[in-house]
């Protein structure tokens, strides 16, 4: 059994979060996310929550044990329905629409939205297939989705890239790069163990986008997910995310409100690495939409030169902090200078 860590409370809001990653500035040049698909690999989202209005296009489930139908796979109207609050949170980061009362807007918020179900009631998943499943599902039935959010993880980490480490990291592998093949970038969670070592599967697979956390404001004293910072501050590396020499980028992940599961207007607040991987997939999103023709390889690169760099002592490995404004003016000169 493979548990997504539990993401915990506390007060912040995509209010500080996207701000702070200069998703805002990109917003402001007229770019909502319309146009391009996010798939969302989790735990369900709450499919009338007005946050998510008029934009679900397409529904799965690949959950050995916890289909709605009661069924190991199930696809269409209700089947990616939510089981645990955490799909709703992290749909609610990468694509939560504006305008709706108290709720923060997310990223993309034009964006269509695909609800893949691999998680349990209890935020796991029993079987690493199912995940693989899932993945290959999008690849054959949405080819043109521009990006896929995988805030989950399993209990075994690897040091470096994993994509050869055994055959469920071959699996891994093999799904992560079919869809980055054909165009869909696919950010993954770092996890939250607290680890300067190494990552979780997937997101040690070599062509996912790892996504590791900082607070995205002062909290003050936190203990979350089992680790304690003695002070919380914008852009400091959270003491429970999962770091190697292979983890892409950070992002705003702590703590962060977004759509809830208690009514089509509710919030909740989490912290984890699994808010600031869907960050990185809206931010992702409008990008695309504004430079379709990007690749996931160019996407990724201008991302991990992002000017601003953080580290978390003792390490001395420094990591390229979100700045989607900053990946926008990259994408803009690439375009302007007529590179195809």
């Amino acid at each position: 059994m493979h548990r997504v860590d539990l993401d915990e409370g506390g007060s912040g809001s995509l209010l500080q979060s996207v701000p702070l990653a200069l998703v805002d500035a990109v917003q402001a040049l007229g770019f909502n996310g319309a146009g391009t698909k996010v798939a969302i690999l989790d735990s369900g989202v709450r499919l009338d929550h007005q946050s998510f209005a008029g934009r679900i296009v397409a529904e799965a489930c690949f959950c050995t044990t916890c289909c709605p139908n009661g069924q190991a796979s199930q696809t269409g109207p209700g089947s990616g329905a939510n089981s645990h609050p955490h799909g709703t949170n992290v749909a609610g980061i990468a694509v939560g629409a504006s305008g709706v009362p108290g709720v923060p807007a997310g990223v993309a918020g034009g964006a269509g939205i695909i609800s893949i179900r691999v998680l349990d009631a209890g935020n796991s998943f029993c079987c690493s297939s199912d995940i693989v499943a899932g993945l290959d599902w999008l690849r054959v039935n949405h080819p043109d989705a521009t990006v896929a959010n995988l805030s989950l993880g399993t209990n075994a980490r690897f040091a470096g890239h994993c994509d050869a480490a055994n055959s469920f990291t071959q699996a891994f592998a093999a799904a992560v790069n079919g869809l980055v093949g054909q165009g869909t970038s696919v950010t993954v969670s770092s996890g939250n163990n607290g680890s300067s070592l190494d990552m979780q599967a997937p997101a040690c697979v070599q062509n996912a986008t790892s996504v590791g956390a900082v607070w995205d404001a002062n909290v003050g004293p936190a203990t979350v997910l089992g680790c304690s910072d003695a002070s919380t501050a914008a852009d400091k590396v959270t003491c429970f995310a999962n770091l190697s020499t292979t983890t892409d980028l950070v992002a705003p992940g702590a703590p962060v409100t977004a759509a809830g599961t208690a009514s089509p207007t509710a919030t909740s607040t989490f912290s984890g690495t699994s808010m600031a991987a869907p960050m990185t997939a809206g931010c992702i999103a409008l990008l695309r939409q504004a430079f379709p023709a990007r690749t996931p390889a160019q996407i990724d690169a201008v991302l991990a030169a992002s000017p601003v760099r953080v580290l978390r002592p003792p390490m001395v490995q420094d990591y390229p902090r979100l700045d989607c404004l900053d990946a926008f003016l990259r994408l803009d000169r690439v375009f302007q200078s007529g590179f195809q």
